[in-house]
């Protein structure tokens, strides 16, 4: 049994729950069998994954990531909050950067807050262990995540150059209803209304126009895991994940009283756009 005094850190350790700070089993099993090959270990060994199924693992990382991060912050806040008396000693001095750095809230970089004080010391007003095992976590989910999203550009790469093949129309950027008889219905029907669109955007220079309709940008509405609510968000996070690399984007656009298809090339650029939001135009649910 250890001894009971505020600076024994395995006594600090056991007030956490340690099945919390560990990454779900099944997940870390899915994780390793789909991006590093399974047993073998063999780095992009990949186990044959649908790309749907790719999407909704990253989902479920992104998730498990969110959980540890919440858990570290919650494990600096409460030893703060147990010791208001020494957090207001100090935080009542001159802040340097320091005391900014020993106490995250006001940084909010809890990944990098020292956990040795002024003297060199160990401090005691934290769970060292704890938060040692929940960064690790977090940089382990990290490097997953990295890996498994250049999996899925490779794997929607393939997707893209498959559907190319089967329209026919690889090397055609417009095309109208008349001449798209193999046009798929799902990537066909519209999810949003594009307006707002403003000059000199990316939206603006890949040809988006207020008043079209979007029907597919990335891969949003092609795979059937995003509901109707979760398109829109979809968006978002798809293009936030794109900046400067090329999106195909699918819009119908009314023209002399009739809706053609189109196809864009659209290319977020964070440095040579500084206006609202990152693709310069609006996007309405329909």
């Amino acid at each position: 049994m250890s001894l009971q005094t505020d600076n024994d850190f395995s006594k600090l350790s056991l007030e956490n729950d340690h099945d919390n700070l560990n990454i779900d089993p099944e997940l870390r099993k899915t994780i390793d069998k789909t991006i590093y090959g399974g047993a073998d270990g063999s780095f992009n060994n990949h186990v044959k994954t649908p790309l749907a199924d790719l999407i909704i693992l990253k989902g479920n990382i992104e998730a498990e990531l969110l959980r540890f991060e919440e858990l570290l912050k919650s494990n600096f806040e409460a030893k703060s909050q147990s010791n208001p008396q020494a957090t207001t000693s100090i935080a009542n001095t001159t802040l340097n950067n320091y005391d900014n750095a020993i106490f995250p809230s006001k940084t909010n970089d809890y990944m990098n807050a020292p956990l040795i004080n002024r003297d060199g010391y160990p401090r005691d007003d934290v769970d060292i262990f704890t938060i040692r095992l929940l960064r690790q976590n977090c940089n382990m989910l990290k490097n997953d995540l990295t890996h498994l999203i250049d999996y899925i550009h490779v794997e929607m790469g393939k997707y893209w150059e498959g559907v190319d093949k089967k329209k026919g129309t690889s090397n055609s950027t417009i095309t109208n209803n008349n001449d798209n008889a193999t046009f798929d219905p799902i990537q066909a029907s519209p999810f949003c209304k594009i307006t707002g669109v403003l000059k000199g955007s990316p939206s603006d220079q890949c040809g988006l126009q207020d008043n079209d309709l979007l029907c597919r940008i990335g891969a949003i509405d092609t795979l059937k895991y995003y509901s109707s609510h979760d398109k829109l968000l979809g968006v978002s996070n798809y293009v936030k994940e794109h900046i400067d690399r090329e999106i195909p984007v699918m819009i119908k656009r009314k023209q002399n009283g009739a809706f053609i298809n189109l196809e864009l090339t659209l290319i977020p650029n964070s440095n040579n756009w500084d206006g609202p939001g990152i693709l310069g135009c609006t996007l309405v649910k329909i």
